[in-house]
This record gives structure tokens, C-alpha cells and sequence, in this order.
């Protein structure tokens, strides 16, 4: 069996996995072999390095403009229809017509498209070959700036050598051409905002990483994964640190504009000013139904619950004494103690949030339920920042394996393996359970390990 769908299924995808895996081992190898790490980390000119990061970020685009136009998968039909209902139909009610609906922020996305495209007697048809490059247009653009963002960082942190490798290594890896330029997705746009959220808190910018972190919610609720560590940033940030009633207030007053912000993005959703017409239970109908919907202990998400045999099998099915949902917001509970417990062994380490932060994305894709095949997405950004703020060996390989692994993972979801045609049998999907939990494993190994060398340092 296993043979039989490796050699008819998944040959390109071994192929290209091998390919980004052969990039990923020759970077290690640069990066941590003495002798080619001297060479590898000699200066290099601000105005080099900005003209092979304009090479870098041109063949980047490039290698994602022909793959816009060969699927019309993902959530096109979607963001077609939406935008067209916001032209003729305005956004009032929006949320009482459609049961699942994305946040406030990325409806206003859609609006601007169509009316761009609509100025530009440009029609939407599905299916179509500009139709579905306009919609993806806005997830190679995060893709692009991600890239950016990391040179950016690296490059004042680490070294500008460093910074053009860690750029390419993203902008290159085949799950981030695939999930934004193939699919359509859009994960591209928050795990942008969840990146500068947790750097912003690590730069001891907290009243930007408050707005972040909201424009993030705004373009998906998933950016929640991370709040304890903003909470955390706060607690470090604002408490503990040179703590005065004035600092206090001014940050209460900063995150309650952010909140406000929340806030009036859905106005135009509820309130109807022709008619003076205002309606708050659509809010609370489209949070229910966004929080009530896909309701399966794994939507073909490759973790526990797909390895054990739970995939796509109602959230309410008993697992042992408890069922998936319960198990679920109880590992939800683990996982948050435990990074409480991280950011205490850590103390006020600013290159623990971003490794925090992508434990509780890994974590809850590895172990909660209604998780989809690419809520691991952000977690890639975290755990380069991760690297570039502490850059050793394990926290380099915590960041690849995942990069590496998440391509096939979405490959089998959304190419091979659907809904339509997953069956419990096959095998490939719980060796990639497997290889997942591994990942986050080591992970976790990696995390315990500088806690233990944190408090031996200390002690000594």
C-alpha cells in the first residue's frame, strides 16, 4: 500500500521536498561548519546586500506568478462572491446572510479588490485565469514582505550574510509558493501580523505590537493561538520591568483604542446609517458560527487525531472517557500552563516569545480539534525569528524541519487527499502524523533544553 502511493501519488512531491531539503542541509552545513562559516560571515556592503535582495525577492515573484493561474482551489469562490455582494449590496447584513464569514478586515480587503477590478471593467468569473491571479494577489504580497521582514530583522540583529539566507530559505520554500500562489490561501497575510506582533513585543515595542496584533484578528481569528504571549509581553513589558501607575495607564489606554479599533471595524456590518437600522446580534452570529463551525477532531490536519484515526470524525465522538472536543480544550489548557511555565524559566529572555509563540501554534495544530492542514502556517515565521534572536543549531533545525514537512502536509490535504477521497487506510497521512509530532517534539526538546542550561547559568 504505502509503496503504491508513494510511487502513483506523490513523486513531484518527493521531488521537490528532496530539492528544498538539499537547500536547507547546504545552508546548515554553511551556517555551522567552522571553516565555510568564516568565509560564509565575511562583511558584506549595504548596497550588495540590497541589490541580491532585490534578485532574491524578483525570482521569488516570478516563481510564484505562473502557479497563480494553474488551480482555482482554495477559497475562491468565496472571495469572488463576497466581493461582488459588497459592491452591489453594501456590508450591512453581510453577516446574517452568510453562516461562515472571515473577520471585518479582510472583508474590506475583497471590497477594495472588486472595486479596483470593477474601475478597471474588469468581470469576475470563476474559473477564470485573471480571476483567480487578482484574488491571490494579496497572499504573494505578505509572502514578499515576510521575506522582507525577516532580511530586515536579521540584518540589524545578526549579519547581512545571514539575513539574504534566511530570506531566500522562506521566500523559496515550496509551502509558502504553495499555500498562497497555488491553493489561494491566505495565511501569508496573518502569519505577516502575528510576525511583527511577537517582534514588536521582542523590541520592547508593545503599543505597535498591540495594533498588530489586532490587525491580525481582523484578517483571522487564529492569531489568538498567541495572545498569552502578548500577555506575557505585557506582564515582562509593563509590570516587572520599572512598573509606575503613569506606564500603567498609558498602556490600558493604548490597548483599549486597539480593542476600539475591533470594535468600530464591524460598525459598518451592523449599522445601517440610511436607516438608522443597527444590529449587534449579527456579530454575535457570525463569532458563534466562526467558533461553532467545522466541527471534526481534525480536518485533515496531520496530528494525533489523524494518526490515531480521528480524522474528520465528529469533534463530539468519545475518545477514551472524554470526547476530541473536550480532550481538545483540554490540551488547550496544558498548553497555555505550559508556556506560563516557559515564560517564568526563561525570565525576561526576549528570544523566548517567538519560540513560545510557535509552541502554542504547534501545539494546538499537533492536539486540539478543528484544526485545518495549514494552521501550522504561522508558526513558520516565529521560529525563524526565533533563530535570528538566538541563533544555535536546534532552533535553525526547528525551523526547517516544519518548512520542509508542512509542504507535504498540504499537498496530500488540498492534491491528493481531500475530504472526498481520505480514507482511514491510507498510510501516508499518519506517517506524516508521525513525522509532525516528531517536529514538535523536538521542539519541545529544544525549548527544555535552554531552560536547563538557563537556570544552570544562572546558578553558576
Amino acid at each position: 500500500m504505502i509503496i503504491m502511493e508513494i510511487t502513483t501519488k506523490n513523486v513531484s512531491v518527493i521531488i521537490i521536498t528532496l530539492l528544498f531539503a538539499s537547500l536547507s542541509v547546504f545552508f546548515y552545513f554553511l551556517l555551522f561548519e567552522k571553516k565555510a562559516k568564516d568565509s560564509f560571515l565575511e562583511p558584506i556592503s549595504k548596497t550588495d546586500a540590497g541589490m541580491n535582495l532585490l534578485l532574491i525577492m524578483t525570482v521569488a515573484l516570478f516563481l510564484r506568478l505562473p502557479c497563480t493561474v494553474l488551480s482555482h482551489d482554495g477559497d475562491l469562490r468565496y472571495f469572488m462572491n463576497a466581493s461582488e455582494e459588497f459592491l452591489n449590496q453594501g456590508f450591512f447584513g453581510f453577516f446574517s446572510r452568510w453562516s461562515i464569514v472571515y473577520p471585518p478586515l479582510f472583508e474590506y480587503l475583497l471590497f477594495l479588490i472588486g472595486k479596483i477590478s470593477s474601475f478597471l471593467g474588469i468581470t469576475f468569473i470563476f474559473g477564470s485565469k485573471l480571476t483567480t491571479f487578482i484574488f491571490k494577489i494579496p497572499g504573494i504580497i505578505c509572502d514578499l514582505l515576510t521575506g522582507y521582514t525577516l532580511y530586515h530583522v536579521t540584518a540589524k540583529h545578526q549579519s547581512r550574510n545571514l539575513a539574504l539566507t534566511l530570506s531566500l530559505l522562506y521566500l523559496f520554500s515550496p509551502v509558502t509558493i504553495l499555500d498562497s500562489s497555488y491553493i489561494g490561501q491566505v495565511d501569508s497575510i496573518y502569519s505577516l501580523f502575528t510576525l511583527l506582533t511577537v517582534y514588536l513585543i521582542c523590541t520592547k515595542r508593545l503599543e505597535l505590537s498591540y495594533f498588530a496584533f489586532v490587525a491580525g484578528f481582523l484578517f483571522k481569528y487564529q492569531i489568538i493561538f498567541i495572545t498569552p504571549v502578548l500577555i506575557f509581553g505585557i506582564i515582562n513589558q509593563v509590570i516587572l520591568t520599572d512598573f509606575s501607575w503613569k506606564r500603567f495607564f498609558h498602556h490600558f489606554r493604548v490597548g483599549l483604542a486597539a480593542i476600539g479599533c475591533i470594535l468600530l471595524s464591524y460598525l459598518p456590518f451592523l449599522y445601517q446609517p440610511s436607516t438608522g437600522e443597527f444590529r449587534p446580534e449579527d456579530l454575535f452570529h457570525t463569532l458563534g458560527n466562526s467558533l461553532g463551525s467545522y466541527g471534526r477532531a481534525s480536518l485533515n490536519s496531520y496530528n494525533f487525531w489523524t494518526l490515531v484515526g480521528y480524522n474528520l470524525v465528529d469533534e463530539k465522538t468519545a475518545f477514551g472517557p472524554f470526547s476530541c472536543s473536550t480532550w481538545g480544550t483540554i490540551v488547550i489548557a496544558a498548553l497555555v500552563c505550559s508556556s506560563i511555565v516557559m515564560f517564568l524559566k526563561y525570565g525576561k529572555d526576549s528570544s523566548s516569545y517567538p519560540i513560545i509563540g510557535a509552541f502554542l501554534i504547534f501545539g494546538m495544530y499537533c492536539f486540539s480539534t478543528k484544526m485545518m492542514g495549514r494552521y501550522l502556517f504561522p508558526a513558520l515565521g516565529l521560529l525563524f525569528l526565533g533563530f535570528v534572536l538566538k541563533p544555535d543549531r536546534k532552533r535553525f533545525l526547528c525551523a526547517l524541519l516544519p518548512t520542509n514537512l508542512l509542504f507535504c502536509c498540504i499537498v496530500l490535504d488540498y492534491l491528493y487527499y481531500p475530504y472526498s477521497a481520505y480514507r482511514p487506510e491510507l498510510l501516508m497521512p499518519r506517517i506524516l502524523s508521525v513525522l509532525v509530532l516528531g517536529c514538535f517534539g523536538f521542539l519541545v526538546w529544544t525549548i527544555t533544553g535552554e531552560i536547563r542550561r538557563n537556570s544552570f547559568l544562572q546558578k553558576n
